[in-house]
C-alpha cells in the first residue's frame, strides 16, 4: 500500500513537471518541438504508433516506418471516419483522435502519453493566437489506442490505470497483459502470446521435430513469448528439446547475432529456430544468417514476421513458417490509402508528407501491413463502447450530454469488455475478462523463390490445408539426439543439458533404464519389461506338455499294468504258483511298484506345498517297500539253498519276513518324516535360464543325506545277495531273474543320478521321474512277467498234482538225507537197489527230525519245481499219471 502511494505522488509529480516545462515549451517555441496527428471532435482518442524510425543512438530520426507506421497511422483515421459518416453508430457524437509517435522507445512513449494527460487536466481555449501549444480543443482524450510493442504498452498501461484511461492495443501479445491486478485497463484485438507459443509448439509437434534453438528479443513480448514456449516444451508435457536459447538487445551488434549462428552451427542436426524478435533484430539475424551461410533450416517466427517482406531481405536457402493473425480483405481501406496525396501538409497525419518523399512521390509499398485489421476494430471497439453509453447516459439528445462529461474511464473499460460486434480482423469480435480476444493464426511458408503460401490454419489446434508443403516439411528432420535403444541410458552431450549420446545397460537381460538415464538391476526372479521402463516377474515354467504327457501316459499304462498283474494273482492265489512265490512279500512288492509309477506322475505335476510334501515323503517310500522286499525275499532263498544245516536256518516263515519289511520300511518314513519337520515342504524357484524361471519342490539337504543313501544302500544289499546265489541250482530261475532286476537298477541309478544333480529347472522332476518309472518297469517285467506267462499261457505248469509229486519226492529225498546224516556216513545207491521209503519203519528219533524240517522241505522243492517257467515245453507235456509210481524221480 505505502509502494503504489509513493509511485502514485511519483508520477504526478512527474505529471506536473512536464506541465509546467510543456507550457514553457509552448510559450516559447511552438508547435515545432511537439508533433501529432489531430481529428477534432466531441470525443477524442489517443493514438500511439510506432512512426519514426530510430538511429544507431536509440534516437528519433526523420525517416518514417512504411508499414508498421503510416498504414496504421492511416487505418486509425480511416476508421475515425468511417465511425463518423455512419449514423447508427454514435450518431449526433463526433469521434476525434490525438495520435503521437513513439518511435518504439519506452521514454519516447512515457512521454507521449502524460501528454494525454496532460490534456485532461489543462483546458485550452479555441481562441488562442499562435502560441497555442498543439489542441485547439477542450475535450479530454478518453481512451488509447495502442501502443504496438508489448514492452512500450506495459509500462504506458501503468500510467493509464493511475488516471483510469482505457487502452486497447492492436499489436502487444505479451502473456504478462493478461495480467488483470496490474493491467486492470488494458485490452487487446489480438490474442495473448501464450495462445501464439502453444500454435508454435503444436507445429514442432506435427512435424515431428524433437529439437529447436530459440531466439528472443529482449523485452516483455520476446522474453514471455520464449518462456511460454519453453514452458509448454517441457520434457512433462510434450519431447521438445530447447538446445540453446539466446536473446538480443537493441545493443546487440553483427558480431553478437554471428556469434549466436555458430553456437547454432555446433548442433547441425538441429534445424528449426523458433523466433520471438522484433522485425529489426529479425533483419539483423537473417543478414548473419546468410553470412554465416546457415542453411537449409526451418525458421518459425512469430506474428512480428507476419507477411511482411521487408523482413525477408536477407533470407537465405532455408524454409520459414510464419505466423499472422488473420484478417479480412480491407478493400476500401486500400483504396482510400492508395489515393492519398502527400503534395500538401495534412493535420491529422503531419508524417504522410516525409513518407511521400521518401517514397519519391508515390505510394511506395502496397503491400499491406497484417496488423491494420486490429488497428480498425480497436477504434471499433471505443466506438461500440462509447455508443452503449450515450445511448444510456444521453438518450435522445444532440451532442454530448452532462452525464459524460467527462467520460467515466472505469465504466468505458467495463462497456468495452463486453462489446460483440463484427470486425475486420474477424467476423466476431468479442473480449474475456482478462482482456484479451480469441486466438486465431493463419500459418505461412515462405522460401526465397516461391514467396508467402499459406499453410494452414490454427485455432485451439493446428489444420494443415496445403499437402505438398506439409509433405515437403515431414521430410524435414530435426533431433540433437542419437537413436538410442531401449537398454541404452541417455548421457548428456557438452554444452546442453538435453540432447543426449547412447550408452548401452551392462546387462540388458537384467537391467531397466530408469527416467532415460541409469540402468538399473533388476531382481534374480524379475527382467526388464519390453520398453526396459521397468521390472517385470519372470513368467513360471513347469514341466513342458511334451514330456508331462509321455512320462504321465507311460506311468499311467505302468500302473495299470501293475493293478492287473495283481489281480491275475489274487485270482490264482491258491494256485501253487502263487503259494510258491510267498504271498505276503509279492503283494507287498506290487505296491511299491504301483507307488513308483504314481510318484513319477507326481513329479512331473505343478508344484504345490501337498504336491511337494508327497514328492520328499514318497520318492524314498516307495523306492524303501520294493528294494525291501526284494531284499528280505532273496536273503531267505538264500538262506534255504546255501545251508548245509536246516536246522540253523530260521526266520523263513511269512509273518516273519513281513516284521523285517516293515522294519526296514519304517527306517526311511522315520527319517522322511523328520526332513519334512525340520524342513517344511514349500515351492520355490529357480533359474534355468534368463528367461524364465521354474517352480520346483525344495529337496532339502537331509533327503540327500539320509533317504537316498539308505535307499541306495538296500540296493547294494539286493544287488550282493542276488550275484551271491546266482549260482545255487542251475534250474532255478527266480533268483536270476532278481538279479537282472537289480543289475538293471544300479545302471539306472548311476546313470540318471548324476543327470539329476548336474541339471537345474525343469529336468531334476523328469530325471526322477523317468528314475521311478524304469525302476518299476524292471521290476514288473522281470520278476512278474514270467509268473503271468506260466498262468496265461502254460496253465498246465500250475497244477496241484504236480506239486503233490515233487512234495512227496522231496520228502523221500530229505528222509534219505537226514538218516545219512544220523549215520554220519552217505551212501550213493545204484537204480537197482533204490527202493521206496517205508515211513512204518522209521525211528522215533528220524520222524521226529523229518517234523523238523518238513516245511523247509516242502517249500525248497515248490520253488524249485515251480520258478523254472523255461524248462523244455515237450518234457513237461509228456509227462502222464504214471509219473507218479517212479520213486526217486528228479524235477528240479
Amino acid at each position: 500500500m505505502f509502494r503504489g502511494s509513493c509511485y502514485r505522488w511519483t508520477v504526478w509529480y512527474y505529471v506536473f513537471l512536464i506541465l509546467h516545462f510543456t507550457r514553457i515549451s509552448c510559450s516559447t517555441t511552438g508547435s515545432k518541438e511537439d508533433t501529432a496527428g489531430i481529428i477534432d471532435g466531441n470525443i477524442v482518442l489517443g493514438g500511439l504508433f510506432r512512426i519514426r524510425k530510430i538511429n544507431g543512438f536509440n534516437k528519433c530520426n526523420k525517416d518514417v516506418e512504411v508499414q508498421v507506421g503510416i498504414q496504421r497511422v492511416e487505418a486509425m483515421l480511416y476508421a475515425i471516419h468511417e465511425i463518423n459518416k455512419d449514423q447508427k453508430l454514435l450518431p449526433n457524437v463526433t469521434l476525434g483522435a490525438e495520435i503521437r509517435d513513439t518511435c518504439s522507445l519506452k521514454t519516447k512513449a512515457l512521454d507521449e502519453s502524460l501528454k494525454f494527460i496532460l490534456d485532461s487536466l489543462t483546458l485550452r481555449s479555441s481562441s488562442q493566437q499562435s502560441g497555442q501549444c498543439l489542441r485547439n480543443t477542450t475535450k479530454d482524450v478518453v481512451g488509447v489506442v495502442g501502443a504496438s510493442r508489448s514492452t512500450l504498452s506495459i509500462e504506458v498501461a501503468k500510467l493509464f490505470r493511475l488516471f483510469k484511461i482505457p487502452q486497447v492495443s492492436y499489436a502487444s501479445t505479451s502473456p504478462e497483459l493478461s495480467d488483470k491486478k496490474k493491467y486492470s485497463y488494458f485490452a487487446r484485438t489480438v490474442p495473448s502470446d501464450s495462445l501464439q507459443a502453444l500454435a508454435m509448439l503444436d507445429v514442432v509437434k506435427e512435424f515431428q521435430w524433437g529439437s529447436v534453438f530459440t531466439i528472443n528479443s529482449a523485452g516483455s513480448y520476446g522474453e514471455m513469448g520464449i518462456k511460454e514456449f519453453k514452458r509448454l516444451a517441457k520434457p512433462e508435457n510434450i519431447s521438445v528439446c530447447v538446445v540453446l536459447s539466446e536473446q538480443v538487445t537493441d545493443k546487440s551488434t553483427s558480431e553478437d547475432y554471428e556469434k549466436i549462428i555458430k553456437r547454432f552451427n555446433k548442433f547441425p542436426s538441429t534445424r528449426v529456430v523458433i523466433l520471438f524478435m522484433k522485425d529489426n533484430h529479425l533483419k539483423m539475424l537473417l543478414k548473419a544468417a546468410r553470412k554465416q551461410n546457415y542453411t537449409n533450416k526451418v525458421w518459425i517466427a512469430s506474428d512480428e514476421w507476419g507477411t511482411r517482406t521487408d523482413v525477408v531481405k536477407y533470407f537465405n536457402q532455408s524454409d520459414a513458417i510464419t505466423l499472422t493473425l488473420p484478417s479480412l480483405q480491407l478493400t476500401k481501406f486500400e483504396k482510400y490509402f492508395r489515393n492519398l496525396n502527400g503534395s500538401n501538409p495534412r493535420r491529422e497525419n503531419p508524417w504522410f508528407q516525409q513518407y511521400w518523399q521518401q517514397c519519391g512521390d508515390s505510394i511506395c509499398d502496397t503491400t499491406f501491413n497484417d496488423k491494420l485489421p486490429y488497428v480498425i476494430d480497436a477504434v471499433y471497439a471505443f466506438a461500440h463502447a462509447l455508443h452503449e453509453m450515450y445511448e444510456n447516459k444521453c438518450p435522445n439528445k444532440t451532442g454530448l450530454c452532462k452525464a459524460m462529461t467527462p467520460v467515466n474511464g472505469t465504466e468505458l473499460r467495463d462497456r468495452i469488455l463486453k462489446v460483440k460486434f463484427e470486425g475486420k480482423s474477424s467476423c466476431n469480435v468479442s473480449f474475456h475478462d482478462n482482456g484479451n480476444s480469441k486466438g486465431k493464426y493463419i500459418l505461412f511458408h515462405y522460401t526465397k523463390h516461391d514467396h508467402y503460401n499459406k499453410l494452414g490454419e490454427w485455432q485451439d489446434e493446428l489444420n494443415l490445408t496445403n499437402c505438398s508443403l506439409s509433405s515437403r516439411l515431414r521430410n524435414i528432420k530435426s533431433t540433437c539426439n542419437d537413436t538410442c535403444n531401449p537398454w541404452s541410458r541417455k548421457l548428456a552431450k557438452k554444452g546442453t543439458t538435453c540432447c543426449f549420446k547412447c550408452l548401452n545397460c551392462s546387462n540388458k537381460e537384467r537391467q531397466y533404464v530408469e527416467n532415460e538415464a541409469k540402468c538399473i538391476d533388476c531382481g534374480s526372479t524379475q527382467r526388464p519389461n519390453a520398453n526396459y521402463s521397468g521390472c517385470e516377474d519372470l513368467p513360471l515354467r513347469h514341466i513342458s506338455n511334451r514330456w508331462f504327457i509321455t512320462i504321465t501316459c507311460f506311468a499311467c499304462l505302468g500302473a495299470l499294468f501293475t493293478l492287473i498283474v495283481t489281480a491275475l494273482l489274487l485270482y490264482n492265489i491258491t494256485t501253487p504258483l502263487v503259494k510258491a512265490s510267498e504271498r505276503d512279500l509279492i503283494f507287498l512288492l506290487l505296491l511299491g511298484v504301483f507307488l513308483n509309477y504314481i510318484m513319477a506322475i507326481v513329479f512331473v505335476n505343478k508344484a504345490t506345498t501337498v504336491i511337494c510334501a508327497v514328492q520328499r515323503f514318497g520318492n524314498g517310500f516307495s523306492a524303501t517297500i520294493c528294494y525291501a522286499s526284494l531284499l528280505i525275499k532273496i536273503d531267505r532263498i538264500g538262506r534255504i539253498f546255501t545251508t548245509r544245516n536246516i536246522k540253523s536256518v530260521h526266520f523263513t516263515k511269512s509273518h516273519t519276513q513281513l516284521v523285517f519289511v516293515f522294519l526296514l520300511i519304517a527306517v526311511e518314513a522315520s527319517l522322511a518324516s523328520v526332513g519334512l519337520i525340520i524342513k517344511p515342504p514349500e515351492v520355490i524357484t529357480v533359474l534355468p535360464t534368463s528367461e524364465d524361471i521354474f517352480a520346483k519342490c525344495n529337496f532339502g539337504r537331509l533327503e540327500y543325506m539320509t533317504s537316498l543313501p539308505y535307499n541306495a544302500l538296500l540296493i547294494l544289499l539286493c544287488t550282493f545277495c542276488s550275484f551271491r546265489i546266482r549260482k545255487i541250482t542251475s534250474m532255478f530261475n527266480e533268483a536270476k531273474y532278481i538279479g537282472l532286476v537289480m543289475y538293471s537298477t544300479c545302471i539306472i541309478w548311476i546313470a540318471l543320478l548324476p543327470v539329476h544333480f548336474g541339471t537345474s529347472g525343469s529336468y531334476e522332476p523328469i530325471t526322477m521321474a523317468l528314475k521311478t518309472t524304469l525302476n518299476a518297469t524292471t521290476i514288473l517285467v522281470c520278476l512278474f512277467g514270467p509268473k503271468v506267462y506260466i498262468i496265461v499261457f502254460r496253465p498246465f505248469r500250475n497244477v496241484e498234482r504236480s506239486a503233490s509229486v515233487i512234495v512227496n519226492n522231496s520228502v523221500t529225498d530229505q528222509q534219505s538225507k537226514v538218516i545219512g546224516q544220523s549215520r554220519h556216513v552217505r551212501e550213493k545207491p545204484t537204480d537197482s537197489q533204490e527202493t521206496p521209503v517205508n515211513s512204518s519203519k522209521q525211528t522215533p528219533k528220524d520222524q521226529k527230525c523229518e517234523q523238523v524240517n518238513l516245511e523247509i522241505i516242502i517249500l525248497k522243492n515248490i520253488v524249485n519245481a515251480n520258478i523254472n517257467p523255461l524248462t523244455d515245453e515237450k518234457k513237461s507235456e509228456s509227462e502222464n499219471e504214471t509219473s507218479q509210481s517212479q520213486d526217486g524221480e528228479k524235477i528240479l
